[in-house]
């Protein structure tokens, strides 16, 4: 977001180019240059401060508009003006780390968490966690899946892992009931907020991204054989079948998630 700049700069002695990188980027999140910044800048039509502003208007739009396109389900909820407002605040507090558009925004939903006017709303924050998972799986290189026989195998030896093409949002809400609201597949009114809480799965399987919920009783199954606590055997237990068939199940050394629960 920041290098385009940089041909707009006069010839700089080296010590001096890391300060005004710094001085851009704070120019562009906060809309307020330092003189320094201005000096070094070739006059061109529009003055150093107007073409600041440009730059940093492009900079707010272009990730808000990103991440819009990433949350269409909390945009059916909220609006586009609230939607918005809250990503516009999000991209000025949590810049980018590395210039990948397709990773930013894991951090959206842990900030409408935290967001003051969100609060009244308070399953957002896990439709978009539900979203940026279906997000994150679209984006990613499906791995190869266990069959039950060598899962139980290496549940022998201990605790397994929740596979990497699988992610999990345990919600105090019914937030799969939401999705589906949200996304036009049932009525709203099909969907009562204080009915009880939902634990949502989003799987790539074959190059596509499923959704589904997971009843109580298996939560707690698939938390148990994801932790120390794991059962010695799983020979005929037919919630350990169901598991592997939903392709939950995993024996890389690598975690890539963690359980509901």
């Amino acid at each position: 977001m920041y290098w385009g700049w940089l041909s707009k700069i006069r010839r700089l002695k080296m010590p001096n180019l890391l300060e005004l990188q710094r001085d851009f980027k704070a120019a562009v999140l906060s809309g307020e240059a330092s003189d320094s910044l201005i000096s070094a800048l070739e006059p061109g039509v529009l003055n150093a401060t107007d073409r600041l502003k440009i730059h940093g208007n492009n900079y707010r739009q272009t990730l808000t508009a990103a991440l819009a396109g990433i949350f269409p389900v909390a945009q059916a909820f909220v609006g586009d003006e609230f939607l918005g407002g809250m990503l516009r605040r999000y991209v000025l507090e949590v810049p980018p780390q590395e210039a990948v558009l397709s990773v930013y925004g894991q951090g959206v939903p842990a900030f409408a968490r935290s967001f003051s006017p969100a609060q009244n709303i308070p399953y957002l924050a896990d439709i978009m966690a539900l979203e940026w998972a279906v997000h994150e799986l679209q984006h990613a290189r499906e791995q190869r899946s266990h069959d039950s026989t060598a899962l139980r195998a290496a549940l022998k030896n201990g605790p397994l892992c929740l596979s990497p093409n699988a992610r999990m949002v345990d919600s105090a809400f019914p937030v799969l009931n939401l999705w589906m609201a949200g996304t036009g597949q049932i009525p709203p009114e099909a969907v009562h907020v204080k009915s009880g809480g939902q634990c949502a799965c989003a799987v790539l399987t074959n190059g596509e991204v499923r959704l589904f919920g997971l009843s109580g009783e298996l939560t707690d199954y698939l938390a148990m054989v994801l932790s120390e606590e794991s059962p010695a055997a799983a020979d005929g237990d037919d919630a350990f079948d169901q598991l592997a068939a939903m392709g939950l199940l995993s024996i890389d050394a690598q975690k890539k998630g963690k359980a509901c629960g």
